[in-house]
Order: C-alpha cells, then structure tokens, then sequence
C-alpha cells in the first residue's frame, strides 16, 4: 500500500477517535485498535462501549469508514452517523453478564447455541490461539456461540478456551454434541449445482446481507461432471463448509452418485461442491481449477482450502487427495 495512503489512513483513524471522544462525553469509551479475523487478517477496528456495568461494546471496520472519508464525506458526518448507528444497535444489543452467565451452562448451549466452522489451520494460527477448536485435516473445526440467528442474519462468538474449561466436557463429546444439534438449527441444504448457484446470485440481488456469501464465480462449464455435481452447504448459507461433518450425509451423497467415492471442492467456508468420481474425471484438473478460483473468486477471509478431498464411503471417511489418479 502506498505510504500516503498509509499515514492518511492513520491519520484520519486518530482524528475520528478524538471526535468521536468529544462528541460522546466522558462516560463512553472509544478505543482504535487491531483485531484478529479468520485467516488471521489484522482489521482496523474502532469500538465504542458505555462505561454502564455489563454495557456491550460494538466495533466498527475502520478501513470502511475510511471509505467514506476518502468520498468526500466529512469526517464530523462520519461521526455522527457512527454514533447513531451504535445507539440504535444498542436497543438489540445483549446484556453481556446474562450472555456470560448462559455461556456456563453447558447443558442449555448443547441445545442449540453451538456452531461450528470450518477454517484453514495454517492460514489461522494468531485467530486460533484463545479459541475452542480441534484440527481436522488441513483444517480446524473452531466452536461458536450462537448470538442472535434470525432468517437474514447469524451473530456468534467464538467459544474461547477458558470457556471450554468451564464446561467439563471432552472436545469429542463438545463435538458430537454440536453436530447432532446443528442438523436440527442448521440443517443441510444440497441442491443441483446450476440450481444453488442461480439461487444464491438471486439472493444477492435481493438481500446485500447475503453478499457474505461467497459462490463460486467461474463458469460451470469449468467444473467436470458438472451435470452430476452437487452443492451443499445449509439453510443459512452462512459456513455451511461444516455440514462436510454431518453424520452420514457423504454416505448418503455417495448412494445418490452410485459411487463409493467423491471428490470434495472446498469452493468457501460456506459451502462445498461435490463430484462423483468417475473415470472421465481428472483429480489433477479438478485440484487446478479449485486453486484457481481460490487465487480469482474467493476473498481472503472466506478461502477454506487449495486441497482437493476425497470420501470413501466404504471407510466412511474424509481424505486429502494424495496426487494418485486412480
């Protein structure tokens, strides 16, 4: 990035606090600082937080403001519209000591309050430090709990260790637990791949929400089979990679395919294309083209894997494919 844009940028993120400190008044804390996002992105953020007991604070994308900045809007507006939109969010904000105190309780949040997602292990190290995870494959199964799920919106926070602790329960059972619920709060949702793609662009156009949706933008004429290929993810479309982990749902793909193996695309953290393995099917081709769309179409913190995944339903069990065409 260029060093003007660079100290603009620093610039403009110390002059907003200032302001927004003058405008706000003794009683609320604003604070500038880095937080670690999946695939272990540093985001500029600005918080504001009452100094109320059990007040929640909200944080803002600072880089997003700066946008606006950067249009021409002044940053006094800036201002402004931040403090409006963190005291309208505050209306729909939860008490942050009931939160805590229900995070306890391991025997409700089994019911429903836990999620799943499914990250690159390498690409998040920092991210999952204080986080509740288990490695699986090149990746890590990382523990949420559910916020707020509405039918356009999912708010979670991460399940951090210390709160795993508190739960005296192993992390097999955590996640038995969680996928045995989430097939009832998030059931799967599998569909046709021309069909899920014309589904999810037509949500896009109607819902900017679902813009954190990432489909896959290539061509499907790209995709071989494309014909018998499956996309499946779940009704949310929000991280539904981690339906790849519902008990028996390769198994009964597999029957669909008539075929004892799939080949897995790992198109996003929110959903997964899968293709029967036929022998008109190249793995190699199919690993190039997941690669490529990584490096094209898929944004940095929505990226899941540059492996190819093999089922066998005769094991029952999830590979990474080793370079052997068959």
């Amino acid at each position: 990035m260029d060093e003007k844009i660079i100290q603009e940028k620093k610039t403009f993120f110390a002059e907003l606090v200032d302001c927004l400190k003058r405008k706000l008044g003794k009683n609320v804390m604003v604070d500038f600082r880095e937080i670690i996002k999946a695939n272990d992105r540093k985001i500029p953020t600005i918080s504001i937080m009452r100094k109320e007991k059990n007040a929640v604070g909200r944080s803002y994308h600072a880089d997003e403001l700066y946008e606006y900045f950067r249009k021409g809007m002044p940053l006094d507006e800036i201002a402004d519209n931040l403090i409006k939109l963190s005291e309208n969010e505050a209306e729909i904000q939860l008490d942050r000591k009931i939160l805590t105190d229900i995070l306890m309780y391991y025997h409700y949040m089994r019911e429903g309050s836990i999620t799943i997602r499914l990250l690159n292990f390498a690409d998040n190290q920092e991210y999952l430090k204080n986080i509740c995870h288990i490695p699986y494959l090149d990746l890590a199964i990382a523990f949420y709990a559910v916020v707020s799920k509405e039918e356009e919106t999912l708010a979670t926070m991460p399940i951090t260790n210390e709160i795993f602790n508190s739960w005296d329960v192993t992390k097999e059972q955590l996640l038995s637990d969680t996928l045995e619920a989430m097939q009832t709060t998030f059931p799967v949702h599998i569909a046709s791949l021309h069909d899920m793609v014309e589904e999810i662009l037509e949500e896009k156009k109607k819902d900017a929400f679902a813009k954190m949706m990432n489909p896959p933008e290539f061509s499907l004429d790209e995709i071989p089979d494309a014909e018998n290929a499956l996309m499946v993810t779940n009704e949310s479309k929000i991280n539904g990679a981690a339906v790849m982990l519902y008990p028996g749902l390769l198994k009964k793909v597999a029957e669909i395919f008539g075929t004892t193996e799939i080949n897995i695309l790992p198109s996003s953290i929110h959903e997964l294309i899968l293709v029967p393995d036929a022998d008109t099917v190249s793995r190699k081709d199919i690993l190039d083209m997941v690669q490529e769309v990584n490096r094209t179409c898929v944004s940095e913190d929505e990226k899941l894997s540059d492996n190819l995944y093999v089922y066998n339903a005769e094991t029952d069990t999830v590979s990474i494919w080793d370079g052997e065409e068959d």
